[in-house]
């Protein structure tokens, strides 16, 4: 149980930490650099040493298979076909645009080469990277703190969601942080579940992928036309 809480303590605030030093306290500067980095190293070097020294686990590349890729494909398309009918009306019924835009210039995404540098980066490799470190650590070590299984999905969800709403907080309205919450929270109960009924890691992949698709194509139409 100790290292289930050291392990938590070590990684879960790491997010937020980058967020708010990148976001917030020291937002375009070389500081915020070095910061997104290291708490973006730093939760996948604790987690892979956990898996070894405490959980007896070596890192290794999990064999590819179609386990689970039927619905989480179905759920997550139908989420960015939602999100690319509706994102226009969302968008001016919650976010004031020019404040929005002042913000992504301000971190330099509203260059356009650089907004699809970083987009590939999330969708394909930090999508990767957040479900390796939640899928094998976090939830491992909630399944160990709170022994029903939904519980310590719920609390490795709401641990997701934090850094998430964080973000949030910056660029949004009081009730886009709530929804966004929400929605974020759902997305990481719904593959935290998909990992537990079919221990398949890359279909928790291609549905975080998707999911992250539905933020970035929405924001690219949104600033680019």
């Amino acid at each position: 149980m100790k290292k289930d809480i050291l392990l938590l303590s070590l990684i879960v605030p790491a997010p937020t930490l980058g967020v708010l030093i990148s976001m917030y306290w020291f937002p375009a500067t070389e500081i915020a650099k070095y910061s997104f980095l290291i708490t973006k190293v730093w939760p996948l070097l604790v987690a892979s040493f956990f898996l070894k020294k405490y959980y007896k686990s070596e890192f290794k590349i999990p064999k590819f298979n179609l386990s689970g890729f039927k619905i989480s494909i179905i759920v997550s398309c139908i989420c960015l076909i939602l999100s690319l009918l509706t994102y226009e009306k969302l968008f001016s019924l919650f976010v004031e645009k020019d404040h929005f835009l002042k913000m992504m210039g301000e971190i330099g995404l509203t260059n356009k080469y650089l907004f699809i540098g970083l987009s590939f980066y999330w969708c394909f490799i930090n999508s990767l990277i957040e479900e390796y470190i939640w899928r094998f650590s976090i939830n491992n070590a909630c399944k160990n703190l709170w022994k029903k299984v939904p519980t310590a999905l719920i609390m490795g969800s709401l641990f997701f969601t934090l850094h998430h709403t964080v973000s949030l907080n910056k660029y949004t309205s009081f009730l886009t942080i709530i929804v966004g919450s929400l929605i974020c929270f759902i997305a990481g109960y719904f593959w935290s579940w998909l990992y537990e009924k079919y221990q398949n890691i890359w279909a928790c992949y291609i549905g975080h992928i998707i999911a992250d698709l539905c933020i970035f194509i929405p924001v690219y139409l949104i600033i680019f036309t």
